[in-house]
């Protein structure tokens, strides 16, 4: 199915059952403030999106890749708000993105990617990819928080967060108090331009994690309900604040912590405190 230029006021459902749905004019694909599209064999490709603008949207397809850019602020909604089996998948928008109460899987990488703020939240928000997984926000990177319950970002290959603000990892409290988390059993990688909040929550990777931080790390954790940096043996856990004047991290409010045995948050390697020097690496600018 290829798509010049469709328009609706409310909702616009489109699939092709056996094949694709490609891109087929040079601009705007679909006007809508909701949209579904269900492409056999693809949505778009990543070289050439479906490009949409409105504020709602779910896209799945079961053989091939998915891609869409999308103009203003995104919501991904729904079970199976993002589902490619057996595909990639890039979906970007100029505003910014939210995962709320959906869920997204790739068979192969995802990539989502905001010019505004990312948010995972909601009702079993997530995201997931059997290869690699990008989150890309010019703003503030989100996971879990209020209105949130099991958010997670998972990456089997690799997870790679960017953030132009901040990284926020926090216990949701939809339904009392839920662990959110961003990790992979292979490498994971932030980058921030701000602040890296951890709250009742866990960044881990496998063997390492590897951190770019523009401002402060701050691991905050109850007895029961952990706030945790973890990697896995024999790597270490890296991290470079990138301003000499600024940087530095704490464990529930004491600055220079590592590690907290009563509530078990901090810095861990393979289920140990880390070692500042040997499996925790730290320096400012490179320095």
């Amino acid at each position: 199915m290829t798509l010049g230029y469709v328009e609706a006021d409310r909702f616009v459902d489109v699939y092709s059952e056996n094949g694709a749905i490609v891109d087929g004019n040079t601009g705007l694909n679909i006007l809508a403030p909701e949209i579904i599209l269900g492409g056999y064999t693809g949505v778009g490709s990543i070289a050439n999106p479906i490009e949409t603008l409105t504020s709602s949207l779910r896209v799945s397809s079961q053989s091939g890749d998915i891609g869409v850019i999308n103009t203003g602020n995104l919501s991904l909604y729904g079970y199976n708000a993002i589902y490619a089996p057996n595909g990639n998948v890039a979906i970007g928008t100029t505003g910014s993105l939210t995962v709320d109460g959906g869920e997204g899987y790739a068979g192969g990488d995802l990539s989502l990617l905001a010019n505004g703020d990312i948010n995972i939240t909601g009702y079993s928000g997530s995201v997931r990819a059997s290869g690699n997984l990008l989150l890309q926000a010019g703003g503030n990177l989100n996971i879990g928080g209020a209105g949130g319950y099991y958010n997670y970002a998972y990456g089997n290959s690799n997870t790679v967060a960017v953030a132009g603000g901040n990284l926020n990892v926090l216990a949701g409290d939809l339904y009392g108090t839920s662990n959110s988390s961003l990790g992979t059993s292979s490498n994971t990688t932030v980058t921030t331009g701000g602040n890296v909040v951890v709250d009742r929550s866990t960044i881990y990777g496998y063997p390492e994690v590897n951190m770019q931080v523009g401002g402060t790390i701050s691991i905050n954790g109850v007895f029961g309900n952990s706030g945790l940096i973890e990697a896995g043996s024999p790597s270490t856990i890296n991290v470079e604040f990138t301003k000499l004047t600024g940087g530095g991290y704490s464990v529930n409010g004491v600055d220079g912590a590592i590690y907290d045995a009563l509530t078990n948050s901090g810095f861990v390697v393979l289920g140990d405190p880390a070692v500042l020097g040997a499996s925790m690496m730290v320096t400012y600018s490179g320095v």
